[in-house]
C-alpha cells in the first residue's frame, strides 16, 4: 500500500471516524541474518526513507515511535503465551524493488544500525496517530529475509500468518 496511501486511510480513521487505537498487521523483509521467515517484530520505532514528512519537520528527522502502552502490551501478551516476538526499529521505504545494482547493499547501514526489516507503512501510521494523540502499533511477519534469500511462498503469506493476527486481536481485547 505505501505511506500515501496508508497516510489517507489513517487521517480518515483518526479524523472522521474517531479512532483512538490503530494496530496495524503486514509483512515486512528482515535484512539481519539473525531473522527467519514467520518471524514476528513488534515495531517500536521507524525510520525512512521517505521524505513524504519532511516539509513537516523543516528537513529535520522526525523520531516516529509506536504507543509504549500498545508495544509493552503486545510483547507481554505474547510472552505469555509462549511466542517469540523481536522488537525493534523498522525500516519504512518508499521503494518495494530497489534498482539491481542497489538490491544486495542498499540495507547494509540500515542493518549496521539495528534495523531489523524494511516494510513500507509503519513510519506513516506512527507519525499521523502521534499527532492526533492517538495509540499505534505495527505488528509484522517476516515475509523474505535480504540476507539468507528465505523466502515464504505466495500461498505461504496469504493463509500462514495467522499468529499476527491473532496477537493484535488479544492487544486490542484484552484488558492491560
Amino acid at each position: 500500500m505505501g505511506m500515501p496511501s496508508c497516510a489517507i486511510y489513517v487521517h480518515e480513521l483518526l479524523a472522521a471516524y474517531g479512532a483512538r487505537v490503530l494496530v496495524r498487521i503486514g509483512t515486512c523483509g528482515a535484512i539481519r541474518a539473525d531473522l527467519a521467515t514467520r518471524d514476528i517484530i513488534l515495531a517500536q520505532a521507524a525510520a525512512t526513507d521517505s521524505a513524504m514528512f519532511r516539509p513537516t519537520f523543516g528537513d529535520a528527522t522526525f523520531a516516529a515511535a509506536a504507543s509504549f502502552d500498545l508495544l509493552h502490551r503486545a510483547h507481554a501478551i505474547a510472552t505469555a503465551q509462549g511466542r517469540v516476538v523481536r522488537v525493534g526499529t523498522v525500516l519504512t521505504s518508499d521503494s518495494f524493488y530497489p534498482d539491481e545494482d542497489a538490491v544486495k547493499t542498499w540495507w547494509n547501514p540500515w542493518a549496521e544500525h539495528g534495523v531489523l526489516a524494511a516494510e513500507m507503512e509503519t513510519a506513516a501510521l506512527y507519525t499521523l496517530a502521534l499527532r492526533r494523540g492517538a495509540h499505534a502499533l505495527s505488528i509484522l511477519t517476516v515475509s523474505d529475509n535480504l540476507v539468507t534469500g528465505e523466502q515464504t511462498t505466495a500461498d505461504e503469506r496469504q493463509t500462514g500468518f495467522g499468529d499476527m493476527a491473532l496477537l493484535a486481536l488479544a492487544v486490542v481485547t484484552e484488558q492491560p
